[in-house]
């Protein structure tokens, strides 16, 4: 296969609107042919935009399908591309969603929040993202790939977030949620010394007393 085909092969499996990031075309086309270099990728992108007037490019590293919708073209998924600026790739995770967009989807509230909030290493400070419904909320140590689940069900036992719990059984779960990432519990309690609340470890001894049940 060649460049070209090996770049139409992977854009032609992505959605309308969605975006589609230069570095996980490249990974694609190296996975085709090992020697690849990345600025021929780059370069045959360019091309491939100029004979598909569909395929568009929205900034440096980005590019997406679009199409004509109620007379005027469609533009990308904004909200994606911060997901993934902001949150990154299972590879290189940075961020994840937490606060009262990670308790609705867990089924703890039946309040839909205004946004999805996400703690991300990319921000100083609390802020609301221009033109997308995220609000991003500093995480109390770098998140990394080994981290950022801990960090995230630490962050459902903060202060800040408890009181938004309505659900009557939440207890039954956290232990899901712990079950299902196996989490384990000293690493949690380890954790737990970051965020310098009570209310963390009062939650910790809850679910380590339940263990059993």
């Amino acid at each position: 296969m060649t460049v070209t085909e090996c770049i139409d092969e992977y854009v032609k499996t992505q959605n309308i609107i969605k975006p589609i990031f230069t570095c996980d075309v490249y990974k694609y086309v190296q996975s085709k042919i090992k020697d690849v270099k990345k600025s021929t990728v780059n370069m045959s992108l360019k091309r491939y935009e100029m004979k598909h007037p569909d395929f568009v490019r929205f900034q440096k590293g980005i590019y997406y399908w679009t199409d004509e919708i109620f007379g005027e073209l469609a533009d990308i998924d904004y909200e994606e591309v911060m997901f993934r600026k902001y949150v990154g790739t299972s590879d290189d995770i940075c961020g994840y969603d937490t606060g009262a967009s990670l308790i609705n989807h867990l089924g703890l509230s039946t309040q839909v929040p205004r946004c999805t909030f996400i703690a991300s290493n990319k921000t100083r400070y609390e802020h609301d993202v221009p033109n997308a419904f995220i609000h991003l909320v500093k995480p109390v140590i770098k998140i990394t790939n080994d981290n950022y689940q801990y960090l995230q069900f630490l962050d459902l036992l903060s202060k800040e977030n408890r009181w938004l719990i309505e659900a009557p059984y939440y207890l039954r779960i956290f232990k899901e949620f712990i079950r299902y990432y196996h989490l384990e519990f000293k690493k949690l309690v380890w954790y737990a010394q970051f965020y310098k609340q009570f209310e963390i470890y009062e939650g910790l001894a809850l679910l380590i007393n339940m263990k059993g049940s």
